[in-house]
């Protein structure tokens, strides 16, 4: 009995038995950032890093995707909650620094500065960076009315799912697919 319980154990395990494989535990990946990673104007499951977690599953990677986006956060904010945010066992941080830094005077070099040393802290603990520029998510604002919010600045859910969709390749590349 308990080599059948073993048996049907290990065909599950590689797949055996009809459907897809099982998923290993792929990995621990963070969405730092500010509204647009928290998903502002709409539901938690309709952000992007539910959606990237979807279609992940989808692929069938089972990786986990929390979202750390906190609304009207700087780059400086997030340097500083970077330990909490990103905890042991973390392999990729998706980095959205937004256009709050801007918006409250806090200048470029200081920007890159905060971003800069975001970088060498993940580099220093192995943890892979995918950066998300602001131009990627006006790009998807613009390239559907359906996308914006109406705002000019957040998307709507089936923008969260675009910009999902374009991160989705470098996730699976980071997390050597």
């Amino acid at each position: 009995m308990k080599r059948l319980a073993y048996g049907l154990a290990l065909a599950a395990m590689i797949g055996l038995g009809g459907g897809k494989p099982a998923m290993a535990d792929e990995g621990k990946i963070v969405a730092l950032g500010a509204s647009n990673t928290r998903g502002m104007g709409v539901s938690p499951g309709q952000a992007y890093p539910a959606h990237l977690e979807q279609m992940l599953r989808d692929e069938g990677i089972r990786a986990r995707v929390t979202n750390k986006g906190i609304n009207g956060n700087t780059t400086g904010q997030m340097l500083l909650r970077l330990g909490g945010a990103a905890p042991e066992g973390t392999t990729i941080v998706i980095l959205q620094p937004g256009s709050n830094d801007a918006r409250i005077g806090i200048d470029e070099r200081r920007r890159n500065a905060n971003i800069d040393a975001i970088r060498a802290r993940l580099r220093a603990r192995s943890i892979k960076l995918i950066m998300v520029p602001e131009s990627l998510i006006g790009q998807i604002r613009r390239s559907s009315p359906d996308h914006d919010q109406g705002d000019g600045i957040h998307l709507t859910s089936s923008g969260y799912r675009a910009l999902a969709a374009s991160l989705l390749p470098q996730v699976i590349g980071a997390l050597g697919q």
